[in-house]
């Protein structure tokens, strides 16, 4: 069991990569650092990125972008096109996740163009979501099963000792 447990969280924690329209996002997850890396693979220079995420702080874009924060959605601006992701590079976006309520899943991510490009959104990108209202049933439902099977338990265990002991014994 530990082995499939080992295997599905080196699995898990492997960059991520989502390719569109001359545009690369690999995803790399550390503890609870999640790191966008964008590759411009000949497009016009990328000089916006957007995306939803969910309990995040410290975001933190390349020199010479501008950072917006607006609830949930971190959006960074390239301040000049020399600092934007021009063919063949790469810049990478990073957030903290707090641990309250968020869990992985896919988000969409949008970069901007440099000129009259619409915008690119990339549907599948992972990134820290917020904790289905599924999963917190789920959990306190086991919780519950775990203690309605202890407590069966010791009645049982406690009707046998009773049983196998005779009157005048104690």
């Amino acid at each position: 069991m530990w082995l499939w447990m080992t295997a599905l969280l080196a699995v898990s924690l492997t960059p991520s990569t989502v390719e569109h329209e001359g545009v690369r996002v690999s995803v790399s997850i550390q503890s609870h650092i999640y790191t966008w890396a964008i590759t411009n693979l000949g497009t016009p220079p990328i000089s916006s990125f957007e995306i939803e995420l969910h309990n995040t702080y410290v975001q933190q874009a390349p020199a010479g972008w501008a950072i917006e924060i607006d609830g949930d959605r971190f959006r960074a601006l390239a301040t000049h096109e020399r600092e934007a992701i021009h063919p063949n590079q790469t810049k990478e976006f990073t957030a903290r996740v707090s641990s309250g309520g968020a869990v992985l899943g896919q988000i969409p991510l949008t970069v901007g163009f440099d000129g009259a490009l619409e915008p690119l959104t990339l549907v599948a990108v992972w990134g820290p979501v917020r904790k289905p209202r599924s999963m917190v049933v789920l959990v306190a439902l086991t919780v519950a099963g775990i203690a309605v099977v202890h407590a069966l338990v010791l009645t049982h265990r406690n009707r046998k000792t009773a049983a196998g002991t005779a009157p005048g014994d104690g």
